[in-house]
């Protein structure tokens, strides 16, 4: 065995005891598993799970300016801009300019975006629900407080 095959294998152990460990690692691994599961449910919506957390932010709020729909959703400016201009296209939202400061832009939500929302609740509810009745209503919250009380930390930062 070469000596760079035989450094590989001694450090195997100790990547996979870091893969384990790993808090960013195993949250994206089950985020992404997540994702798909939300984005299957929602697919007859026309909606991905992305899209649809936009949209409901944005309807629970708009008019809604980028820097705080970006806070909420807890999303870089330039991935919601992405996600945005997906929507736009789609003819779900509009964004405008604000009125005091041009620099400044507002998220609103379409009379075509509130019907897909209106078709789109009841399937993520559906999958809400499955998840919930296999976890049961405590590991759901103690899930979700737990998720929030890392979220605090790595803010505090």
């Amino acid at each position: 065995m070469t000596k760079e095959k035989e450094e590989k294998q001694s450090l195997l152990p100790q990547i996979e005891e870091i893969g384990k460990r790993c808090v960013c690692y195993n949250v994206k691994k089950v985020a992404r598993h997540i994702t798909r599961y939300y984005d299957e449910a929602l697919r007859p919506s026309g909606l991905r799970a992305t899209q649809y957390a936009i949209l409901m932010a944005t309807k629970a709020r708009e008019p809604i300016s980028l820097s705080e729909l970006s806070r909420i959703t807890m999303t870089d400016r330039t991935t919601l801009t992405r996600n945005l201009s997906v929507l736009q296209r789609k003819g779900f939202v509009v964004v405008r300019h604000g009125a005091d400061d041009r620099r400044q832009r507002f998220v609103e939500i379409t009379e075509k975006g509130r019907e897909v929302l209106l078709k789109a609740i009841p399937l993520w509810e559906a999958a809400q629900s499955r998840i919930e009745k296999q976890l049961g209503e405590g590991r759901i919250k103690r899930l979700l407080d737990e998720l929030s009380e890392v979220s605090k930390i790595i803010r505090k930062r």
